[in-house]
């Protein structure tokens, strides 16, 4: 027969009990709410079907053509392939170029409105080409499994110039061997041109990034110098990338790679490719060293990371800290990083564009990763706005 309880125990254990409950669906909340609450982009699709609506009446919509591919890519490959897209729709004036939407993989391909990342001309939308062109007006074009270069897609558009409704379909638009031709570099005159003026970050991102640098009291970045740190899946791809002796990709290739780099060498690419933080203290040290003698020290550095393992960062951007403040060749007093953003949920896709935001203002420069598509981006506003602070590798 089972022994009772006194009364006092029966009620220390049932207040165990419901405070365990408590905190267990306190943590699925919690949860919840980090993987599948999604911010309000209502008014931005509402923006863009009207921007559609208004180029439609004021007969300013051509053939249209829609890219539908990368939907599994990280963001920054998403807006190389949407900008090399909109530059060979340039060369065929018959078609209007249809922007797809940002496919964010951290809410499982959720598309998110491109005019919450970035305030482009007025466009058609995929929504509005959707309606206007279903499925039985459409013409299909498989892509190669590798891509196309941009020649052979201005010739596919420009045989297909007297349709209304064309699909360009495949995993990559174009090749990623062609990202690192000279080819590609010739296209950076009429990018600087033609396109990046007329494209910046849209208001919601410039407003998260006011505030952002308001709570780290970053000033005028005048004194930041701005470093990309990418590591996640780049642990594995880097010795893929010398095996396969991949050159820097992008507008990387605008700037001179590191004289100490040796692509023929494994343990040097890996050195530029995947710095371990006593390797990053000398490249910092070596951009400082190059500054003009009249220039403003550099007093922060500003770390955009993607990290998403906490305890494993913040050793090692203390230990970064640490062996700068204390080096004599460093004038660096303290280090801020994507982690010290701490944007509100409504806000938090935005934190790649607010750390490419003040990657491209830093006035201390900006120290890139070469086989990065998001350093390329990075580059390719600095270099056209000047370069002011200087661009370096790792």
């Amino acid at each position: 027969m089972p022994v009772a309880r006194p009364p006092f125990l029966r009620q220390l254990f049932g207040r165990q009990a419901l405070a365990r409950l408590f905190f267990l669906l306190l943590l699925s909340l919690l949860l919840w709410g980090h993987f599948r609450l999604s911010p309000d982009y209502s008014s931005y699709w509402l923006q863009e079907e009207h921007d559609s609506e208004v180029l439609e009446k004021s007969g300013r919509i051509g053939n249209l053509v829609s890219f539908r591919q990368l939907r599994g890519a990280g963001f920054n490959n998403q807006v190389k392939t949407l900008v090399l897209s909109h530059l060979v729709s340039i060369l065929s004036p018959k078609h209007t170029y249809v922007p797809p939407p940002i496919f964010w993989q951290p809410r499982g391909l959720q598309p998110v409105p491109l005019s919450a990342f970035l305030d482009l001309p007025p466009h058609p939308s995929e929504r509005y080409f959707d309606r206007v062109c279903p499925n039985p007006k459409r013409v299909n074009w498989s892509l190669p499994e590798s891509g196309m270069i941009k020649d052979q897609l201005a010739e596919l558009l420009e045989r297909e110039k007297g349709e209304r409704c064309l699909v360009v379909e495949g995993d990559r638009v174009v090749q990623w061997s062609w990202l690192e031709s000279d080819d590609f570099l010739e296209l950076f005159p009429q990018y600087s041109k033609d396109f990046l003026p007329t494209v910046r970050f849209g208001d919601r991102v410039l407003d998260a990034t006011t505030r952002s640098i308001g709570r780290l009291s970053l000033g005028d970045l005048d004194d930041v110098l701005a470093v990309h740190l990418r590591r996640g899946d780049f642990k594995q791809h880097c010795p893929f990338l010398f095996a396969s002796q991949s050159s820097f990709t992008g507008w990387n290739r605008l700037v001179p790679p590191p004289l100490g780099l040796n692509a023929t060498s494994m343990s040097s690419f890996i050195e530029h490719c995947y710095p371990t933080v006593t390797q990053m203290v000398s490249s910092i040290e070596r951009h400082l060293a190059s500054r003009p003698s009249n220039s403003k020290p550099v007093r922060t550095l500003y770390v955009l990371h993607d990290f998403t393992h906490k305890p494993w960062l913040i050793p090692h951007l203390r230990m970064l800290e640490l062996e700068l403040v204390a080096s004599p060749r460093s004038t660096i007093r303290r280090v801020r990083s994507s982690s010290d953003l701490h944007l509100p949920w409504q806000d938090r896709d935005l934190m790649v564009v607010v750390d490419m935001e003040i990657a491209r203002r830093a006035g201390g420069g900006f120290i890139a990763n070469g086989w990065s598509s998001l350093s390329g981006a990075v580059v390719g506003w600095r270099q056209m706005e000047g370069g002011k602070g200087g661009v370096g590798f790792w």
